[in-house]
Parts: C-alpha cells; sequence; structure tokens
C-alpha cells in the first residue's frame, strides 16, 4: 500500500518584493517551500474564493472522521442468483478521489466489487450520500446502477471495467469551492466506497506529495486504479 498522500493547496502569496535598484546584484530567487514568505503567487484575489479555499485543510480531519450518513435496512439484490452470495468474498469497493475546477462537470465515481479477484458487482443498484464542505447533513444525491463492462463511455480516464458508478451531480447539485465527501452504498448489502472532492477556483495552484516525499507513481503492492 502506498504511503497517503498530503495535497497543499496554495493561495496568493505576500506581494512581490519591489524591483532591486539599478546595477545591484539580483535578487535572490523566491522560496520554492510552502513556508516561504513568496511561495508563488496565484491569479486568485476574490476574497471569498479564498475564505474557501483556506477551510479546505481545517476540515479535512473532521471530514475523514465522520461515521457516515444513517441508512435503512439492506434491500434484495436485483439479481440475487448471480451477485446474492458475492460479500462471502469480502467487499471491495472504491470511490475515485477527483479535483474539479469550478465551473466544470463533476463525477461521482465508484468501482464495486469482491473477493481477491476483484469480482465485479455489475447491475445492482447503489445510493449516492454527499456531505456538502464536510459539515453539516448527509444529503442522498441519487441511485446509480453499477455497470456492465463497457457499457458507459469512459469518463476522467477511467474507462468501463465492469462494476463502476459513473454519476454527474445534476444542475442545481453541483459542489461549491471546497472539500466534500461522497458515499456509495450498495443496496443489497450496504457495503460502502467513499470518494472525496475538491473544488478549486480555475488558477489555483496546488502540489501534490505522498507523505515521504517521494511522489511514487504506482508500486507493485498497490491496489487497482478506481
Amino acid at each position: 500500500m502506498s504511503m497517503p498522500l498530503l495535497v497543499l493547496l496554495a493561495a496568493c502569496s505576500s506581494p512581490e518584493p519591489a524591483p532591486a535598484p539599478a546595477l545591484a546584484p539580483a535578487p535572490p530567487p523566491a522560496p520554492t517551500s510552502p513556508s516561504g514568505p513568496a511561495f508563488q503567487k496565484c491569479a486568485i484575489n476574490d476574497p471569498i474564493q479564498l475564505q474557501a479555499i483556506a477551510q479546505i485543510a481545517t476540515v479535512a480531519d473532521r471530514c475523514a472522521a465522520d461515521p457516515g450518513p444513517k441508512i435503512g435496512e439492506p434491500q434484495a439484490f436485483q439479481h440475487p442468483t448471480q451477485n446474492g452470495l458475492l460479500p462471502t468474498l469480502g467487499a471491495h469497493h472504491r470511490g475515485r478521489d477527483a479535483f474539479y475546477p469550478v465551473g466544470e462537470a463533476q463525477w461521482i465515481l465508484g468501482k464495486f466489487s469482491y473477493g481477491p479477484n476483484d469480482k465485479d458487482l455489475e447491475e445492482e443498484q447503489v445510493d449516492i450520500y454527499l456531505l456538502r464542505n464536510c459539515s453539516g447533513s448527509w444529503e442522498h444525491v441519487g441511485t446509480a446502477t453499477t455497470t456492465e463492462e463497457k457499457e458507459h463511455p469512459t469518463v476522467e480516464g477511467v474507462e468501463d471495467t465492469g462494476g463502476r458508478v459513473y454519476f454527474q451531480l445534476p444542475a442545481g447539485k453541483e459542489l461549491g469551492i471546497g472539500r466534500h465527501r461522497v458515499r456509495m452504498v450498495v443496496q443489497g448489502d450496504q457495503s460502502a466506497a467513499d470518494q472525496f472532492i475538491e473544488v478549486l477556483p480555475k488558477g489555483a495552484a496546488i502540489f501534490v506529495t505522498d507523505m515521504d516525499g517521494t511522489l511514487t507513481e504506482r508500486k507493485e503492492t498497490d491496489t487497482s486504479a478506481a
């Protein structure tokens, strides 16, 4: 299992220093550490957007610690003969975390499978719950049906290998700037997968690294991409 990813969001830096006097030696380069006083100047200057970006880090721990939505009793699988015994193999579901600029389509993406061989859960209902800005109450935003292989077009580079959820947030349900948590719950056995979505203004600067700073793209022991 690879190290967790640490995502740092950079808002606008302090003003640039005044130009050096004529004939003076060139000033040293601006610091490249996020703790530096002139780390990186970004194109965002709207105070509301900057405040929303700043809140993302403060809600991260609270967001992950939330126990999740209250859900009712499990419902019968749509295809009990095909899928009824899959839960005995152990759920292997996963959501695909995402970054979206404001104004672009926002997708909830998940993979639902069971057992060490990743047996797909196909043609079953998955309820989708959303915790906006990682606060307040969970809301049920819709229900999706897991796919059969190649049933759905590729979205955000995710090909349909079966057992997938592709759910685009409809008009009026879009997410605002900030961090949001999604829980996808299989109706048949209430097993679930989570997804975190960050929405940022266009032009916001970010960088991503492993906790150990190695930026490892993939290791042999990693789970298949969601």
